[in-house]
């Protein structure tokens, strides 16, 4: 006699598919970016699978292509980790549940108590949530204050599809808008230097995108707005991060290659 399946059931607790490869790419030494050149996706699509984010990806069919490519990249046998994608999968159609907010079930034959049904509930929808969001921000285009220059920047195509943006008539020279910025009570202002290739996101205090773009090897930026600001940083150990002046250490809040921090 046959036991009914159970989560329990599905090893969920052991390293998820993204994280194996990620390890598997530290020990050759390759950043993200170089992966996503390799692979030819883009970094943002790389760091979602890194962190088993099958959500913010555009399908499973192309999770499971992502994952045996990078394990082929990295010296992995893409047979066990295409099974464990497949179990991960198999828990929800494509809103995968990870290790950390895994909810266990015991066997029984009765039927879900109001409690785990809510729970269960609220655990699709933040990450469905999640997942949507990251899907925007591909598509949302953010303004960068500079010095001596206003520039609109998109995100990197996603999916290669290219999206038109509208460049906006800037009624005063930017080196004004740029010192009214610094000005305005409650200012602050953050620079960032990459020493190599660099993913970067920055909100400000009202969750405003001031930057998500690639920033190229030996470039600079200045960013002003209200605080607090969140950073998502790939390839941090190449980025250094001053906040007001004052030089911030990322390597703390670093995991993967990818710094994600708060700065008020």
């Amino acid at each position: 006699m046959s036991e009914e399946p159970s989560f329990d059931a599905i090893p969920l607790s052991h390293p998820a598919p993204g994280q194996l490869l990620a390890e598997a790419r530290e020990a050759r030494g390759w950043s993200v970016d170089e992966v996503a050149m390799r692979l030819k996706f883009s970094t943002r699509q790389i760091v979602a699978l890194e962190a088993d984010a099958y959500g913010a990806l555009p399908g499973a069919t192309i999770v499971r292509g992502m994952v045996r490519s990078y394990a082929k990249a990295v010296g992995l046998d893409p047979t066990p980790l295409i099974a464990d994608l497949e179990r991960r999968l198999s828990v929800d159609p494509f809103t995968v549940v990870s290790p950390s907010m895994h909810v266990p079930i015991r066997e029984s034959s009765k039927k879900p108590t109001r409690l785990y049904a809510a729970l269960s509930s609220l655990i699709v929808l933040v990450v469905v949530a999640l997942g949507a969001q990251w899907w925007l921000d591909g598509r949302t285009r953010s303004t960068v204050s500079r010095p001596a220059t206003t520039q609109q920047q998109i995100s990197p195509e996603e999916e290669r599809e290219s999206v038109p943006a509208e460049v906006p008539i800037e009624t005063a020279p930017a080196s004004e808008m740029f010192t009214s910025q610094v000005m305005a009570p409650g200012n602050k202002r953050i620079e960032l230097q990459f020493g190599a290739e660099a993913w970067v996101e920055v909100r400000d205090g009202d969750g405003k995108i001031l930057m998500a773009q690639l920033n190229p090897a030996s470039s600079q930026t200045a960013l002003v707005g209200k605080p607090p600001f969140t950073l998502v940083i790939g390839n941090a150990n190449s980025v250094q991060v001053r906040y007001d002046g004052t030089p911030v250490d990322v390597s703390g809040v670093s995991r993967n290659d990818v710094a994600r921090l708060i700065l008020d």
